[in-house]
């Protein structure tokens, strides 16, 4: 389970959790979903990110450092949606960790006109994008591991 912030051109918050199994004292493979509020230069915007984890631990130890990627589709609440990706690096403390990374979620779909006919007056240039990037950090809780 994890909580963390996206900074960038659409900054916001998030809530995930993936689950899946440490195929061995290396490699976590798993699937995830969460929800993600990214605010914009006009509007809010919901995001359900669909996706399957991947991660390496670096060491078999309580503290571990560690490389994460996840890469899936997102649906973006009332607009868009499409291919979702983070890549991220961060340390393990036990069960938690803290994590940074970058990450893609799909952008919104409308222009320029739609933006004034939304009820927002402005006169200037609003740069639309087609896919958000940003930068996160992500703060991790991970519940017991199976015991053999």
């Amino acid at each position: 389970v994890s909580t963390g912030l996206l900074s960038g051109n659409y900054p916001g918050i998030r809530f995930a959790t993936s689950h899946g199994m440490q195929l061995n004292e290396k490699y976590f493979i798993g699937a995830g979903s969460g929800f993600y509020t990214a605010l914009g230069y006009i509007d809010e915007h919901d995001y359900i990110p669909l996706y399957a984890n991947f991660r390496v631990d670096f060491k078999n130890k309580n503290l571990s450092p560690f490389i994460d990627a996840k890469a899936g589709y997102a649906i973006v609440i009332e607009e868009n949606r499409g291919f979702y990706a983070n890549a991220s690096c961060g340390y393990r403390f036990k069960k938690v960790s803290l994590s940074v990374g970058v990450e893609t979620l799909p952008g919104l779909n409308c222009s320029q006109d739609e933006v004034s006919y939304q009820g927002k007056n402005t006169n200037e240039e609003i740069d639309i994008p087609s896919r958000i990037w940003g930068f996160n950090t992500r703060f991790t809780f991970e519940f017991d591991k199976h015991k053999k």
